[in-house]
C-alpha cells in the first residue's frame, strides 16, 4: 500500500511507536501493567492520569473543539477510582497541555481514547493485584470503542500534506512525551 493511500490512524502509528513503546517500559506505567504497583502508587497514577485528562478535555470543551468527542466519561471513571483509592489524592495535581488548535486536540484524543484499549489488560492485572478494587477507568466500554471509532473518522478527513495532519501528529507527540514527563512529577501536597 502506497504511503499516498494510508490511513492517517496507521500513519500516527508509525509516526509515534517510539515515544508509545517507550511509555510500557516507563518507570510508573510499567508496574502498573503488570499489577505490581503498590496501593498508594496506584493512586498516585490515576491522580496524574486525571489531570492530563481533565487539562485535555478543559482546553477542547474552553475552545468548542470536538464537539462530539469528550473526555467526560473517563474523566469520571478517574474520579471513583482515585476516591474508592484515595480521597486525598484524588484530582490533587494539575497538567498544562499547551494545544493550540483542534487538530492538535484530536491529536490528544488519540493518544488518550488509544490508551484506553491498553487500559483493559491493565484492569485486569489491577484486579489481580488488587481484589477489593475493581476500576472504572480501565474496564471495558461501549462508550469509548463507539468515540473511537468518531475520532478515527474525524483524523481521516485530513489530507496527506495539510497543515492540519502535521498538527494532530504534535498534539500526539506532545501527549506521549508529556504523559511519560508528567508521570514522573510528585503530587500537589
Amino acid at each position: 500500500m502506497s504511503a499516498k493511500h494510508r490511513s492517517v490512524r496507521a500513519w500516527l502509528a508509525d509516526e509515534t511507536r517510539q515515544a508509545h513503546e517507550a511509555l510500557h517500559h516507563h518507570p510508573r506505567l510499567a508496574p502498573l501493567a503488570d499489577g505490581s504497583l503498590a496501593r498508594a502508587e496506584l493512586a498516585h497514577v490515576l491522580a496524574h492520569h486525571f489531570a492530563i485528562y481533565e487539562a485535555v478535555e478543559r482546553a477542547r470543551a474552553s475552545n468548542g473543539w470536538c464537539d462530539d468527542l469528550s473526555l467526560e466519561a473517563p474523566i469520571q471513571a478517574l474520579v471513583s477510582d482515585l476516591l474508592s483509592l484515595s480521597p486525598a489524592e484524588a484530582c490533587s495535581c494539575r497538567y498544562q497541555h499547551g494545544l493550540t488548535s483542534e487538530a492538535q486536540c484530536l491529536g490528544a484524543l488519540y493518544v488518550l481514547m488509544g490508551s484506553q484499549f491498553g487500559g483493559q489488560i491493565i484492569g485486569r492485572a489491577l484486579s489481580a493485584s488488587f481484589p477489593d478494587f475493581q476500576s472504572s477507568f480501565f474496564a471495558a466500554s461501549p462508550e469509548r470503542l463507539t468515540a473511537w471509532r468518531l475520532l478515527l473518522k474525524r483524523l481521516e478527513t485530513f489530507d496527506e500534506d495539510s497543515d492540519e495532519r502535521a498538527d494532530v501528529l504534535a498534539g500526539a507527540q506532545r501527549t506521549f512525551a508529556g504523559f511519560g514527563t508528567f508521570m514522573l512529577t510528585p503530587l500537589a501536597a
